[in-house]
């Protein structure tokens, strides 16, 4: 089990400094009767909770149109129909030539990269969810830097 605590304020990098690393807490647990272990140890880290959302506009895409080969005869070896899309803030790109139209290209291309960029940010999310979990696995008992006696 795992407990997430935000502190705020005046001084609150100085106080969660204090309280980071392996933390034992030396008392008989209300829980768990039955066994004379009195030392019990945690894991207290700091972590980032806020993922930075990538804002998407339309009109930090850019657009270049290309050729594309393939099936579709002469119209599609010949125009340029096909489309390149640069989302700049992101360098995300994509091509699409799935249409005749370049019109219908650019709008399939726009919608592609804003899917592409919230599964981005997703799994930024999930990626720091996961970082948090992992600090159970670097629990080390011994050498506390903090131990509390209640």
């Amino acid at each position: 089990r795992s407990v997430l605590v935000r502190i705020t304020g005046a001084g609150a990098e100085g106080f969660a400094a204090g309280w980071t690393g392996t933390l034992c807490w030396q008392a008989p647990s209300p829980y768990r009767t039955g066994h004379g272990r009195k030392n019990w140890y945690v894991a207290a880290r700091t972590c980032r909770t806020d993922v930075a959302v990538t804002p998407f506009h339309e009109t930090d895409v850019e657009f270049v149109p290309c050729r594309t080969g393939g099936p579709g005869g002469q119209h599609r070896n010949k125009a340029s129909t096909a489309v390149r899309a640069t989302h700049r803030p992101s360098g995300r790109t994509v091509v699409v030539d799935t249409e005749r139209h370049l019109h219908l290209n650019r709008r399939i291309a726009v919608e592609l990269l804003r899917q592409r960029i919230a599964a981005d940010d997703e799994a930024a999310r999930r990626a720091g969810v996961d970082a948090r979990w992992w600090v159970h696995d670097e629990l080390v008992r011994g050498d506390p830097v903090r131990v509390e006696r209640p």
